[in-house]
Parts: C-alpha cells; sequence; structure tokens
C-alpha cells in the first residue's frame, strides 16, 4: 500500500505549507494530521483534493508511479549496500525524474543523486551535492530506515580532510558507547516495571543509534521500544517499532519474526502471563525449521529454559506437552 501521508507530508514540509493552509476548505487540520500520519482510513476523495492542491496529481498517478518505480529503487539499493557501480541505474533514475517526485520515493531519488557515483571508500571521490543535501535535511526525519541510514552514513563520510574524517569517527564510537550503556540502563528499568521511564530513555537511545548508523543498536532499541508499547497497552506503536524492525532484516543475522516471537514469549512468562507466552512460543515451534541449525540452537536452548519456568508455574500438563 502506497503511502499517502508520507508523500503529503514531505510535500508539505518542502512548499513550507502549514497544516490549517493546506487543508483549507478541503478538511479540518485533524483530519490532514491523521492522514499524514496514517492514523485513520480517510474518503479518498478528501485525500484526492490534497495531492491536486498539493502536486496537480491524485491517488491513481501516486500510486502507479510508486509501484512501477520500486524495483529500480530496490535494485539502487541493494547495489548502494555492496557499494557498487550504480551509474546505469542512476541515468534511467534520472529519466524518471518527474515521476520520482510524485511517487512515494521523493527522499530516495535526492539519496539516489548523492549517491549516484560516490564511491564509500575514497573520500575525494566527488563532490557532495550540498544543496541536494540541504533540501533532504529538512524531512529526513520521515525516512524510511534506508533513507536515513545512507543521509547519515553520508554525514560521516563526506568530509575531504582525514583529520576531520577520523575525529567524527571517534564521536561515533563515543556515542556507541554511551549509546550502549542507555540501551542496557533502559533494559534493566524494563525489566523491573518502570515502563513509562524505560520507553522515554529507549527512543532517545534509538535516535543517538540512528545518528551514529548502528544497526545493532538501532534493533535493540526498537525491539525494546516495541515491548515497552505493549506493556503500556499501545498496540499500534508497537505494531510500528516491530515493522521497523523487519526493515532492519538485510542487515542482521538474525530471522527478526523469530527473534520477536521470542522475546514477545519470554516477556510474557516474565510477567506471568502465560497464555500469551504460549502463543508466541507457538509460533517460534512452527517457524523453527526456517531457521539455520546455528541459529536455532541458541533460540532451542533459551526456549527450554522457557518451559522449565512455565513447569514451575504449575501449568497444566496439556500446555507442557504442546511444548516439548
Amino acid at each position: 500500500m502506497v503511502n499517502y501521508g508520507k508523500y503529503i507530508k514531505i510535500n508539505r514540509y518542502l512548499q513550507k505549507k502549514s497544516i490549517s493552509e493546506l487543508c483549507d476548505g478541503i478538511c479540518t487540520p485533524s483530519t490532514l494530521s491523521k492522514i499524514e500520519n496514517n492514523k485513520s482510513n480517510i474518503n479518498p476523495k478528501i485525500i484526492n483534493q490534497i495531492l491536486e492542491r498539493l502536486s496537480n496529481i491524485n491517488i491513481d498517478i501516486l500510486e502507479a508511479n510508486t509501484n512501477r518505480l520500486k524495483p529500480l529503487k530496490e535494485l539502487f539499493i541493494q547495489r548502494l549496500m555492496l557499494n557498487l557501480d550504480r551509474s546505469d541505474l542512476m541515468a534511467k533514475i534520472e529519466k524518471e525524474q518527474s515521476n520520482y517526485l510524485h511517487s512515494e520515493y521523493i527522499l530516495f531519488f535526492y539519496i539516489a543523486k548523492l549517491f549516484s557515483n560516490f564511491d564509500l571508500y575514497h573520500i575525494n571521490n566527488k563532490d557532495i551535492d550540498e544543496e541536494a543535501l540541504d533540501l533532504i535535511s529538512e524531512v529526513i526525519e520521515f525516512g524510511d530506515f534506508n533513507e536515513l541510514y545512507f543521509y547519515n552514513l553520508l554525514k560521516i563520510i563526506r568530509y575531504k580532510n582525514t583529520n576531520n574524517r577520523l575525529r567524527d569517527f571517534k564521536k561515533i564510537i563515543d556515542g556507541d558507547r554511551y549509546g550502549w550503556l542507555s540501551y542496557f540502563y533502559c533494559d534493566d528499568l524494563f525489566h523491573s516495571g518502570n515502563i513509562n521511564e524505560a520507553y522515554m530513555g529507549t527512543k532517545k537511545c534509538y535516535e543517538l543509534a540512528c545518528e551514529n548508523c548502528n544497526i545493532n543498536l538501532m534493533y535493540g532499541c526498537l525491539l525494546l521500544l516495541g515491548l515497552c508499547s505493549l506493556e503500556l497497552s499501545n498496540s499500534n506503536e508497537s505494531v510500528k517499532y516491530f515493522k521497523k524492525l523487519e526493515n532492519l532484516a538485510p542487515f542482521m543475522k538474525y530471522d527478526i519474526n523469530f527473534v520477536i516471537n521470542y522475546n514477545l514469549g519470554a516477556t510474557m512468562l516474565e510477567k506471568k502471563n502465560i497464555e500469551k507466552a504460549k502463543y508466541y512460543l507457538e509460533a517460534l515451534e512452527a517457524d523453527k525449521y526456517a531457521f539455520s541449525i546455528s541459529s536455532f540452537s541458541y533460540y532451542e536452548t533459551r526456549k527450554k529454559s522457557i518451559l522449565v519456568n512455565i513447569e514451575l508455574y504449575n501449568v497444566d500438563e496439556q500446555i507442557k506437552n504442546h511444548f516439548y
């Protein structure tokens, strides 16, 4: 499904329009805010009116451009991750500039321009397009994982002066150290029942992880944020964080769904919610053959320790037998 909210929000910011200005005569500011944050099923007629005023397009055009351009976008990201030549793809992307700017991939288009021929291993390979970088800076907060990752990566590698780069990397290392200490502190808060404090601290820790492009720390923070959201009875927030966690999958050696189910099961057990623990551990059992032996053996061992705890809680024999 096309993210209409992201497209509208980014364009509104780039055109420096307020919510009240854009929705005047179409809908209430509250309705537009819900559209931008994908929080409500809105009448398509309203969305079409907003798109018409903003970019002179409609839902059909936005969906068609987004769906058609997706394969080219994904191929470019794959080559960028591997630092392979992207010049042939960039030529195709530039021919589609107008369509990219009228799709969900506006931010991607400008990220692609910045990385069109930029060799990640050479400092002076290409001058950075400062205009494109400044434009992205205004709306990067609305970017997806890849857009955020490569934007921050560019900030690290952009310096022509080696000393500046080394100094910047030292800041990154220091930031990582602080980030991990903060994460473990928030994890302790979560397990001691201070959920609100854990949630707020982990959000700050996640922001630091994104700034430093620390994939492992981002992974830990997103998982903890999802668990905190569940404890706070905010299922919509938890789904959002777990979805972001799935976006990390290409960079992680773990199966994300397996990790989520394991942690949810363990957390529910810790809270003595046996039925929910059973539900998530059943999912582990059903999916175990999809994982490598080395990955599975670790979690299988941990799962058995959980089952021992279930037995200590005197769960009825039928539930115990289901897991063994």
